[in-house]
């Protein structure tokens, strides 16, 4: 029979030991302030200003017709905001009308501006 003998630990087993429980507490801390921090917050009134101001400039640019999506489909702008967050651009237009809504989105914020087309104003049934 094997009799089974108690033995202390080893110098090198209590290193060992403490180098893992190190690790484990490090993970564990990283863990814990990325759970115990508050997620950045935007500020739908920064957000509305800044979208407002990129709603204008792209209503000045000249190229403003080539890069217009269909009627109500999204396109994504070349345009960011200042923060670097992307535009997601709408054109809601009747086929009969000669005028129509540019819609700008960012963050949950919508901007629109009245757009007039180049196409002459049809009849409505």
């Amino acid at each position: 029979m094997i009799a089974l003998a108690r033995r202390a630990m080893t110098l090198v087993e209590v290193l060992a030991a403490t180098v893992l429980l190190a690790v484990v507490a490090a993970v564990a801390a990283g863990f814990l302030g990325d759970a115990t921090r508050r997620p950045v917050d935007h500020d739908p009134e920064a957000t509305l200003t800044a979208l407002a101001a990129v709603a204008d400039a792209a209503l000045r640019d000249p190229a403003l017709p080539s890069w217009l999506p269909a009627p109500s489909a999204d396109a994504l702008l070349a345009r960011t905001l200042p923060d670097g967050s992307p535009v997601v651009a709408t054109l809601i237009a009747d086929p009969a009308d000669d005028h129509g809504w540019l819609v700008l989105r960012a963050r949950g914020v919508a901007v629109s501006r009245w757009l007039p087309l180049d196409r002459p104003r049809g009849r409505r049934p």
